[in-house]
């Protein structure tokens, strides 16, 4: 296992007790997750990054706003829902982007993230 994915698996781990997820949040994980995503192409580390990231948002507003503020976490989510190679990661960053339209200030701030980055890329989003 290569220091990426260990450290993601890692975070994973932490995400998984409940307990914990606050003191993650708390100590930037969430960002941290997320450029990890934006920047990541490899299959194992990019669905772990997912899953830590869907422990970490579950059901909490605040923390949704936190993703939906991280440079590009919104367009990196939106492209793996639209042409993940890979199912698992497809599911989940579907789940993500469902969590984030629960919420109307994380749906806006991801709104204007992807509409940022089609400006920047010439690329069209659909939520």
């Amino acid at each position: 296992m290569e220091l990426r994915e260990a450290a993601a698996d890692g975070l994973c781990q932490l995400a998984a007790e409940p307990s914990a997820r606050q003191s993650l949040a708390d100590q930037g994980a969430i960002g941290g997750l997320a450029a990890a995503l934006v920047g990541e192409g490899c299959p194992e580390v990019r669905v772990r990054i997912l899953l830590a990231l869907a422990m970490l948002i579950g059901g909490t507003p605040e923390r949704a706003r936190a993703l939906a503020d991280a440079p590009g976490a919104g367009a990196a989510l939106m492209a793996l829902v639209r042409a993940g190679d890979d199912e698992d990661c497809r599911q989940i960053a579907a789940g993500l982007v469902a969590e984030l339209a629960k919420d109307s200030l994380a749906a806006a701030k991801m709104g204007t993230q992807l509409q940022a980055s089609q400006a920047a890329d010439g690329t069209a989003f659909l939520m």
